[in-house]
């Protein structure tokens, strides 16, 4: 990989601002933000300009930028939702909400 003219997510909106718009509802929670997009990370569903995963700090740093939040701590909140006593329903509960949500429209869809 060529370091003089690789960049990531962190370094491409380092130098821009997103200027986004977008933010959590109030029905949204940002540790199930944090969730989602930690999967979405780990399953290796984002790649960086050249094609190669950026590191998951980039990655969270574009998130936040995204939905202008700060997310500079989401480690520490994944970490404190994982290791406290919240039950694991309640911690993939977003996920279980977004697979009902997708069945529903798959479903409306055939109706048509």
């Amino acid at each position: 990989r060529d370091l003089v003219r690789s960049r990531g997510l962190g370094d491409v909106y380092k130098r821009q601002d997103i200027g986004s718009s977008l933010q959590l509802s109030k029905n949204a929670s940002k540790i199930d933000l944090i969730r989602i997009m930690n999967a979405w990370y780990e399953c290796g569903k984002v790649v960086d300009v050249n094609g190669a995963k950026p590191t998951k700090k980039d990655f969270f740093t574009w998130v936040g930028k995204l939905f202008n939040i700060d997310l500079s701590n989401y480690d520490k909140d994944l970490s404190n939702s994982i290791s406290s006593s919240v039950a694991i329903d309640k911690q993939i509960q977003i996920f279980e909400e977004l697979k009902e949500k997708h069945n529903s429209i798959y479903n409306n869809s055939l109706r048509k």
